[in-house]
């Protein structure tokens, strides 16, 4: 059976052990009326036994003298033989009218005992009923609640789904904007991941345009010019550097040749920075008048990160190559890559 909320008082208990009692008390009485009226018919049965008259075949049942009755003097007559028999049968008839009408309401007090325990028994009936249909009601509010609590669940999880969605659009949109930011100032950070890999196509290469590489002389001394100088972060400033690699991509082109490859790797081989492991800065110019902002910082950046991955193939450690970006307003440093050996 289902608990009835606790707000509403339950009645049911103690209607039902009512209901027993009064069912128990009624039975007891049935018992003791059926005993009385048996033992009443026994009664009558004998007194309409001893006064029997039968009418129709004159049969009278007179009463025996006692010894001590009997005088001498008394002597029956045909007078007080008749008196005395007419008022035996009526003697016998009111006791019979009295028994019946003994039988009558005993028979009445029966019915109205059965109709009671009848109607006790439609109680009963209709409390069961009723007890059915609140636990009915019971357990549907029951399934209600739980219903409810899995639906309360359910959009606490789609709030959960909701809320990470938004974090997670909020962080790229930090990301972007940091982004953005870098490359307002003139920079990026640039972190060694898979999605930028040496073997990404992009339209220059289905063009088959070819990338040329040039070979600076090693003694060469390349002065940096004043707006290496970045505006904010003062530990990012170079004085000079020494070039020991100029790459020239044609066009817009961003991939290096196998052929240009090997001849990078072989110049690089022998250098004393690779050697030692030294750090290295690689540093893509672009010349924004050619082409739009986002266009030429993207052909720059991925230029660079391919010379980056020509480097790492000699072994050398990530965290001691470092990516720079340049807006130069000179047509002839366009497309040009250079790699500088950080002091």
């Amino acid at each position: 059976m289902a608990r009835i909320p606790d707000e509403a008082e339950n009645h049911w208990p103690g209607f039902v052990d009512a209901l027993s009692t009064i069912v128990m008390v009624v039975t007891f009485l049935l018992i003791i009326l059926g005993v009385v009226i048996f033992i009443i018919a026994q009664q009558i049965q004998e007194t309409v036994g001893n006064a029997k008259i039968d009418t129709g075949q004159k049969e009278i049942f007179i009463k025996k003298p006692e010894p001590n009755e009997i005088k001498l003097d008394d002597k029956p007559t045909p007078e007080n033989t008749i008196a005395q028999i007419i008022a035996d049968e009526a003697k016998a008839k009111s006791e019979l009218a009295k028994a019946q009408a003994e039988i009558v309401k005993f028979e009445a007090i029966k019915a109205e005992a059965e109709a009671e325990a009848e109607a006790t028994k439609a109680e009963i009936i209709k409390s069961e009923a009723i007890k059915a249909e609140a636990e009915a009601e019971t357990a549907k509010a029951e399934a209600a609640e739980a219903e409810t609590q899995e639906n309360i669940e359910q959009i606490k999880l789609e709030t959960a789904k909701a809320e990470a969605s938004a974090k997670q659009a909020e962080a790229q949109a930090q990301k972007m904007k940091l982004k953005l930011q870098e490359q307002l100032d003139g920079s990026f950070k640039i972190n060694l991941t898979e999605e930028l890999r040496q073997d990404r196509k992009t339209e220059s290469e289905k063009s088959g345009q070819r990338v040329r590489s040039e070979v600076v002389d090693v003694s060469k001394q390349i002065t940096i010019a004043k707006d290496e100088t970045p505006k904010e972060f003062k530990a990012n400033i170079v004085q000079s550097a020494n070039a020991i690699l100029t790459l020239i991509f044609d066009g817009k082109s961003v991939v290096i040749d196998s052929v240009s490859a090997t001849e990078i790797s072989k110049f690089l081989i022998n250098k004393q920075v690779i050697k030692q492991k030294g750090k290295l800065e690689i540093r893509s110019y672009v010349n924004l008048s050619t082409s739009s902002i986002g266009e030429g910082r993207r052909l720059a950046f991925y230029r660079a990160m391919a010379a980056r991955n020509e480097l790492l193939k000699l072994e050398l450690d990530p965290s001691n190559i470092s990516i720079k970006v340049k807006e130069v307003d000179d047509d002839k440093l366009d497309g040009i890559l250079k790699i500088y050996i950080k002091p």
